[in-house]
């Protein structure tokens, strides 16, 4: 029986939860955690706005998250002087290590995923994952 889409999808995401737990255990991350460590470029400054919007939050959520990460001593936040009620985050010099870090066990999954396949066949499969997501995106934009 040919497997459905939403079961070729699970089986995707399935082996890569168990890669970002690897991950996560090692490097003692959340899975926010992670995905924020992941999503912030080193020497980026964004408003706490930017960030929950950037990882699809509420802003309520964005500062919970923005606050767990400063208590881990993984970003900084600075009261921005000219609006008391915002802060600007980046990553602090132990969470630029740490990406680096993340990123390389990440860069190491994909190659290991990508090794047996050719330029041409690397660039399908990123074309295609792009392609599901605008349409997975679309298809739960529309039912809301």
């Amino acid at each position: 029986m040919e497997k459905s889409l939403f079961d070729l999808i699970q089986d995707v995401k399935q082996v890569c939860v168990i890669t970002e737990d690897r991950i996560r255990k090692e490097f003692n991350l959340s899975y926010v955690e992670l995905m924020a460590l992941h999503r912030l470029a080193p020497h980026e400054k964004l408003t706490g706005s930017e960030f929950s919007e950037r990882m699809n939050f509420s802003p309520a959520r964005g500062s919970r998250v923005i606050n767990q990460l400063n208590s881990k001593g993984i970003i900084h936040t600075t009261v921005l002087p000219y609006n008391r009620r915002s802060m600007e985050i980046c990553l602090s010099p132990t969470g630029c290590r740490l990406k680096q870090q993340v990123d390389s066990e990440i860069q190491k999954c994909e190659n290991r995923i990508m090794t047996n396949a050719d330029k041409p066949g690397k660039a399908r499969i990123k074309q295609a994952l792009a392609e599901l997501h605008g349409l997975m995106k679309t298809a739960h934009e529309n039912r809301a």
